[in-house]
């Protein structure tokens, strides 16, 4: 395959992982495609990376490069106002084979979008499960009138539509987009199921949490859609049947930390579960190993990295219908219940009161990220999308491109 060059475009990256999983999956997808030796650039804007990184300039990291456009007052909060990305993307485009847009209800999508028609530049547009109707009741009107106004246009006028599962192709399709544009690609498992993982006692230690006590750990974002309360309610009734059971809830708060503390107090459960904020590097794998059941009862996902990576570390899942995971039962990784605090409850009792089976869906959790969600695989097939929109032209370097500093 010939090298291409490929510009991404969203509101926030990497080191804003206060977003989630957008901004993880894509600072793989880019490192891993600079290492395959295309040109990679990212074009986002300045929110949560903190003071040191430089702004309105090239940052080389990793094989690839990224412009951080400061964001306005009134880019703070979506649609992430981004009137600096206008003079990258036209430093970029003139030459670039594909541009890739990320999130959906974005100014960046508006001006990228229109950027990428002047240059006759052909653009893949990814909504992340922004699309599902549970989201697009969340800010309904703003999103109603964007839709109108600009999202539908967007959507038509892609020369891909980039979807996580067949739920998501579904979804653009009721939104406008033509089933033949829709190429469904899942998200890549950034950990390796064959890596060794740190003892998970570590983490138990950390946290007062005493060895051989029923662990049950929630790993993502504190929002109200992560269906929190539901876990919290179905804990409690676990507590009853395994007075042992410990909840670990990990993760940055979004609204939802007072909650939920106020809920576990409520239920008198308060001892048994740990608010321990975010967990990075070896903290978070160990963590992922200490659990005998992660899980997510969320109420709307595109396709969970972090129910992946428990996977990959071999610890079995319990996630809601709305993850989009189908493979967990398939693969009998873990169990796929409704959003009802009864169904988590007694799947919970039911998974760790079987100590044999827990063994089975941790060992099989690992098969299902090694036979459809390796990283290579993902990579393999974004690289055919991306060359059969380039078409047989050879890519050129973008001219007038400023110094490149390192991060």
């Amino acid at each position: 395959m010939r090298p291409l060059s490929i510009v991404h475009a969203l509101p926030f990256f990497d080191p804003a992982t206060r977003f989630g999983g957008p901004v993880a999956q894509l600072r793989q997808v880019c490192r891993l495609l600079a290492d395959r030796g295309h040109r990679v650039q990212v074009i986002t804007t300045d929110l949560d990376i903190g003071p040191d990184l430089p702004r309105q300039q090239w940052v080389e990291r990793d094989g690839y490069r990224i412009w951080y456009a400061r964001a306005p007052r009134l880019g703070q909060y979506a649609p992430y106002y981004a009137p600096g990305v206008l003079e990258p993307l036209d430093m970029c485009l003139p030459g670039t084979d594909v541009l890739h847009l990320s999130l959906s209800f974005t100014h960046m999508n508006v001006v990228a979008q229109r950027r990428a028609a002047a240059h006759g530049v052909p653009y893949v547009y990814t909504p992340r499960s922004c699309l599902d109707p549970v989201r697009l009741r969340q800010r309904r009107l703003l999103k109603l009138g964007f839709m109108a106004l600009y999202e539908r246009r967007i959507i038509r006028d892609a020369a891909a539509v980039h979807v996580l599962t067949e739920i998501e192709r579904d979804q653009a399709v009721r939104q406008g987009a033509a089933p033949q544009q829709c190429t469904v690609i899942p998200n890549g498992c950034g950990l390796d199921a064959d890596m060794v993982f740190p003892d998970g006692e570590t983490f138990r230690r950390r946290f007062d949490i005493p060895p051989r006590a029923p662990m049950v750990l929630f790993l993502g974002r504190l929002h109200r859609i992560k269906g929190l309360d539901v876990l919290v309610d179905a804990f409690a009734t676990l507590r009853q049947r395994m007075p042992a059971a410990q909840l670990v809830i990990a993760g940055p708060d979004e609204g939802e930390h007072a909650v939920v503390e106020n809920q576990a107090r409520r239920l008198g459960i308060l001892e048994a579960v740990h608010l321990v904020g975010p967990l990075d590097g070896d903290l978070r794998l160990a963590a992922l190993r200490a659990a005998d059941v992660f899980a997510l009862t969320s109420l709307s996902e595109g396709m969970p990295n972090a129910v992946l990576e428990a996977c990959a570390a071999g610890t079995p899942v319990l996630i809601s219908d709305r993850c989009n995971l189908p493979e967990v039962s398939s693969f009998s990784a873990g169990r796929i219940v409704e959003v009802r605090a009864g169904a988590v409850a007694g799947a919970l009792v039911e998974i760790l009161a079987d100590q044999p089976r827990l063994e089975s869906m941790g060992e099989n959790g690992r098969r299902m990220v090694r036979e459809r969600f390796a990283f290579s695989t993902v990579i393999d097939r974004l690289e055919r999308m991306y060359e059969q929109l380039a078409g047989p032209g050879m890519s050129s370097a973008a001219p007038g491109a400023p110094a490149v500093q390192a991060a």
